[in-house]
């Protein structure tokens, strides 16, 4: 075997992206002048293939037992892709006097050329000159590769999960690396992105948490949502020509500084980045403005991103109207002051802030929108301001240490999950007025014992006070129509009083209440009811219906009807 040529494809294959020789090929040393040995050579595997489809006549159970350098010269399709899966997929591997040796494989197909025609991984084609989707996922054994210098493309999931992937060479044509192409390859340490490729997609090399800095060429355009997300690097600098950034392109990185190129528009929040305390912005861009390297758009009016690094007491200055979506999502801020020119606040504007307990606004905030303030787990009380007609979806949920909130009149809906999982949630208001009360509203609200329903709501929804497990009393009041499935299973109550209103109950009346007493239904009718719960518990029903309710399914299974006074 010509060990001088599989040094030499490596050169060939680094000099292609102008880069260095790759990590594996530093296990090889050097014989005298005339040319390369790799140590313990037995285990180097290098392949002509001369037509398409005739791997699996190369590569057999010696090879798939002992290679660990693999090399492969002209066209692949399909079905040699499958083998090499198979090789790269092993879970053990041996030396010449079969004892147990480090399991890897080193794959260079810098010389070989992906072809259109056979399947691989469950009935995938190739396309020429593509990583394609799934091409190489999961393969556990697979260390580094040089990627054929033809390649246009690295499909999605093309290497996901690729478990001890140190090492990826690319060739200069490669123009995109698609959503999730590297996703989760956690020993990721070194991968070189040459010159022309455009575009990099979601997810790309997210949870890649040894790869410690990134070159992003000149020619990139686009960077999907959370591209590098759990990337250890401390800087990165972003490409001049850069278009488009992804939501939370950055979250979980180091960097502790950004700039945003002149060119470049945010498609959402640039994430959680915990020793972000400064983003500023290249002249010429006509977007996004810097202040004291806090990130606003529309000419000042919407502060967009407040760097998560920073903590302490923030004061947003006047002129600013609104508070934009993720803006201060896991600020360490403790304190936030909003001016009075204030008028909304967007989507998960101040989620995951674990440190404020306190913001102020003024009377002109009339929006608030959902999970606005989730997981703000020192926040302790809050009144929403006069004009507001929507809790909306988690706008409180899981606010651990919330407990009391002020609701105003012109409140009309209090959507799903509004305040899921607020513990220690004493206290609410609901006014006359309202109309919904969303499905699982208050779920969780452990501390909530006293609840009165407004008569204007017509539906109580699916598990909307499940699990509030102090919950002695409801009043339902007159108007109530639907008592759908759990709305109220799993808290504590004594007795309850169904009015006569009611015309549907979704799924048993009520379930998991342990210390029920007494419940009360007062149509003349027997509602619609899907199942019957508590049987031993007494139903008090009007007089004049006592024995239409013990002859109507389901209700008749209760072992004591009785009439009312």
């Amino acid at each position: 075997m010509n060990m001088k040529r599989i040094f030499v494809s490596l050169l060939i294959a680094a000099s292609a992206v102008g880069g260095t020789v790759p990590a594996v090929a530093q296990s090889y040393g050097r014989l005298g002048s005339s040319g390369y040995f790799r140590r313990g050579g037995s285990d180097v595997v290098d392949i002509r293939t001369g037509y398409p489809g005739r791997l699996a006549d190369r590569i057999g159970e010696q090879e798939m037992r002992h290679a660990r350098m693999v090399i492969i010269e002209g066209d692949i399709n399909g079905d040699d892709i499958n083998v090499l899966r198979k090789l790269c997929s092993r879970t053990n591997c041996y030396d010449n006097s079969d004892r147990s040796v480090d399991n890897y494989v080193d794959l260079d197909l810098s010389r070989a050329r992906i072809v259109s025609g056979g399947y691989y991984n469950s009935g995938k084609r190739t396309t020429r000159d593509e990583i394609g989707e799934y091409m190489f996922a999961s393969c556990g054994a697979l260390r580094s590769i040089v990627l054929p210098e033809w390649t246009t493309n690295i499909r999605r999931n093309a290497f996901y999960f690729c478990s001890k992937l140190e090492d990826v060479m690319m060739p200069r044509g490669v123009r995109a690396i698609e959503d999730n192409a590297f996703y989760s390859c956690r020993e990721l340490r070194r991968i070189d992105l040459p010159e022309g490729i455009e575009r990099i997609g979601g997810e790309a090399f997210s949870g890649c948490s040894n790869l410690p800095e990134v070159y992003l060429p000149s020619t990139l355009r686009e960077i999907g949502t959370e591209a590098f997300r759990g990337c250890p690097f401390k800087r990165i600098a972003l490409p001049a020509g850069l278009e488009s950034l992804g939501h939370s392109a950055l979250s979980n990185t180091k960097i502790t500084q950004l700039l945003i190129p002149s060119r470049c528009k945010l498609e959402g929040a640039i994430g959680y980045t915990p020793s972000l305390t400064r983003i500023d912005v290249e002249p010429g861009n006509a977007l996004y403005i810097s202040e004291d390297g806090i990130l606003y758009s529309d000419e000042g009016r919407t502060l967009r991103n407040y760097p998560t690094g920073r903590g302490g007491d923030v004061k947003v200055p006047e002129g600013v109207t609104r508070i934009g979506a993720f803006a201060f999502e896991n600020s360490r801020a403790v304190s936030v002051y909003l001016p009075e020119s204030c008028t909304s606040i967007g989507k998960g504007a101040f989620q995951h802030c674990g440190s404020m307990a306190t913001i102020s606004f003024g009377e002109a905030l009339t929006s608030i929108d959902e999970k606005a303030f989730y997981d703000c787990g020192a926040l302790t009380s809050f009144a929403l301001p006069e004009g507001m007609t929507a809790v909306k979806n988690s706008m409180f949920k899981e606010c651990k240490r919330l407990m009391k909130v002020e609701l105003p009149k012109s409140i009309t809906d209090i959507e799903q999950d509004a305040f899921r999982d607020c513990a220690v949630l004493r206290e609410i208001n609901l006014e006359e007025g309202l109309l919904t009360i969303g499905k699982e509203a208050f779920r969780g609200c452990k501390a909530l014992d006293n609840v009165v329903v407004p008569s204007t709501v017509k539906t109580l929804s699916f598990k909307a006070f499940n699990e509030c497990k102090n919950l002695t009393s409801i009043t339902l009041k007159e108007g109530l129509k639907v008592i759908e499935e759990s709305a109220l299973d799993n808290c504590n109550l004594l007795s309850i009083d169904i009015p006569a209103s009611v015309q549907v109950i979704d799924k048993k009346i009520i379930d998991k209440n342990k210390n029920m007493q007494k419940i009360i239904v007062r149509a003349t009718t027997p509602p619609a009811l899907k199942s019957d719960s508590e049987k031993k518990v007494p139903l008090y029903v009007p007089a004049q219906s006592v024995d239409l309710y013990k002859t109507t399914k389901p209700w008749k299974n209760y072992k004591n009807i009785l009439p009312l006074e």
